[in-house]
């Protein structure tokens, strides 16, 4: 009988099987109001045949990207999802044996991906407030983790650091030759960025993510910061053709009207309020 690999065994995963029925899923953050209907069926009047029978070239979008946010084209790839990005960090600068550091709780996947690559997974955890023990936290980066993963804001706690505790925490990674991953998935709901850090920190990859302000999920797209060679190393590591030629597609479009975004960010502060 086949096997999977023993360091894979005790991995347990949650059905994904959907199952929300008539129920929105907060455990998710789906959209709870869909895409309006004037921009959904512009939307689709630019997805041409070419869309679905061409292979994806998703540079242009990553392209477009990099100069709303101010980064060079050599600093952003396009990926399937902030998720495939992580992975794809996981997978390139972590080695057997090695340590992943975070806060907890957090975004469940860090675990799992230690697990997947055969490192340990060291935690510190929120305090009943919902805040990081910065001092704490900056100890554990001197033992030497090699990958230090924040979600900022992070989930599902909603808690976030300022500015300047990111750029220390970034820095104290960069003397100890740790990557510091930050996931924005949540940008802007929570407007603080470390994306203007990218230029001067040569260890920061910083994610973004469609699913959350764009309220885009199913698209599976996001984008991966950082200074070239931490590219080239994701790169190394990805499938032939992750991100699919209607999800750039789709992007490009939110792109392009920011509007939409913009609409969709005021009900979620109504809903919130």
């Amino acid at each position: 009988m086949i096997k999977v690999c023993d360091h894979l065994a005790a991995i347990e995963r949650v059905d994904s099987a959907d199952t929300r029925g008539t129920f929105i899923r907060l455990d998710r953050n789906d959209r709870a109001t869909p895409l309006e209907e004037g921009a959904f069926r512009a939307i689709l009047a630019t997805l041409g045949p070419e869309v679905f029978g061409n292979y994806p070239d998703p540079q242009p979008l990553a392209q477009r990207f990099a100069r709303d946010v101010g980064l060079s084209d050599n600093q952003v790839l396009a990926t399937n999802g902030s998720d495939a990005a992580i992975r794809r960090a996981f997978h390139a600068f972590l080695e057997p044996g090695g340590r992943v550091l975070s806060p907890s709780p957090t975004y469940a996947m860090y675990g799992v991906y230690a697990k997947v690559f055969q490192a340990d997974h060291v935690t510190l955890d929120y305090d009943t407030e919902r805040r990081l023990d910065l001092e704490r936290f900056v100890e554990l980066i001197s033992e030497r983790p090699r990958i230090v993963a924040l979600a900022n804001p992070d989930q599902p706690t909603g808690a976030a650091l300022l500015d300047e505790d990111l750029q220390r925490i970034v820095a104290a990674a960069r003397d100890v030759d740790a990557l510091c991953l930050i996931d924005e998935a949540y940008y802007p709901c929570h407007p603080v960025t470390a994306v203007d850090l990218v230029s001067d920190f040569d260890n920061l990859l910083v994610t973004r993510s469609f699913s959350k302000a764009y309220g885009l999920g199913g698209l599976r797209l996001g984008f991966a910061c950082a200074q070239p060679a931490l590219l080239q190393g994701l790169d190394k590591v990805r499938g032939l053709h992750e991100v699919n030629q209607m999800a750039i597609a789709v992007g490009q479009y939110l792109l392009d009207h920011p509007e939409l975004t913009e609409s969709y960010m005021s009900e979620l502060e109504a809903g919130r309020a």
